[in-house]
């Protein structure tokens, strides 16, 4: 473990390309920016080895690594280095387990105790509505069925709707529901096949690199969404979030070479800004929509 660690530590390097070998946990503590991390290829609890992260939490390392994954997690992410040894030793252990209740074996417990954990009405909503379909379409159709209709979908698919999460779960109809988007407003791929749930190859994406190296974490829009005084429907939210990522996507492109330039704060700031510009522009194109339909 001490040997891990330290082959981790000082090889570290904030830019994930250069890094060939490295430890991870959990992550960052928010799904959010864990997503923009798999942008790069990155899994949680993996070990990365070259262009490659291989899930450890099937093997003999998983508690020694999963220590590890979480101290290293903590000091990329959380400033760990700051606190005491206490401090490190508490959060490191104590985090750790979570490795435990990630394993595939009771991964269904913990879906279940996040489902019941909210902390908003919207969360509520969303989790209820997934443990409806689960019981009902989900209960019926034969899992062996709906795996062999999403290995030939490119694409992970949304549920917005209770209509949406029923189609998601019933092959073929599957393919009449949106896929999913992420902050750039660009599909989730599908990712299919035994080997992918134990291996991750790296991807080779310099945007990305650059957001994940500065930690400019973009924000990702809540569900309650104004346009003037009323809150916009599912359909518009989904055009907001395909508009706004790709505003900000073209933004962020053009300018790549001033960006590599700055240092993390300046960078963050400029992300912000992008991302507040590409948050306007994304709600007037839906406002002139609107009235170019009437």
């Amino acid at each position: 473990m001490i040997a891990a660690y330290a082959l981790d530590a000082l090889n570290d390097d904030d830019d994930e390309e250069k890094k060939k070998f490295a430890i991870y946990g959990a992550g960052t503590g928010s799904s959010a920016k864990n997503n923009q991390l798999r942008e790069l290829g990155w899994k949680p609890w993996s070990v990365k080895v070259g262009k490659h992260y291989f899930d450890y939490r099937l093997t003999p390392l998983a508690i020694p690594f999963g220590i590890i994954g979480s101290i290293r997690d903590a000091q990329r992410w959380r400033k760990l280095d700051e606190k005491s040894v206490a401090a490190w030793a508490a959060f490191s252990i104590l985090r750790s387990l979570s490795v435990i209740q990630d394993m595939s074996f009771l991964s269904g417990m913990n879906q279940f105790m996040n489902m019941i954990n909210v902390d908003s009405p919207e969360k509520a909503e969303r989790n209820a509505r997934t443990f409806f379909v689960r019981s009902t379409a989900g209960a019926i159709i034969p899992n062996i069925f709906k795996q062999l209709d999403r290995t030939f979908d490119p694409y992970l698919r949304d549920n917005a709707t209770v209509i949406e999460a029923l189609m998601r779960e019933t092959p073929i109809a599957s393919r009449g529901v949106n896929p999913r988007l992420n902050v750039l407003g660009e599909p989730v791929p599908q990712t299919t096949g035994p080997l992918s749930l134990v291996v991750s190859p790296a991807k080779d994406s310099p945007m990305w690199r650059l957001i994940v190296k500065n930690e400019a974490w973009i924000s990702v829009p809540t569900k309650t969404q104004y346009l003037g005084k009323r809150i916009m429907t599912e359909d518009e939210f989904y055009k907001f979030i395909k508009y706004r990522g790709e505003k900000l996507r073209t933004r962020i492109e053009s300018r790549m070479t001033y960006l590599e330039r700055l240092d993390k704060e300046k960078f963050n700031d400029r992300i912000d800004e992008y991302t507040r510009d590409a948050t306007k522009q994304a709600k007037n194109r839906i406002r002139r929509e609107e009235r170019e339909s009437k």
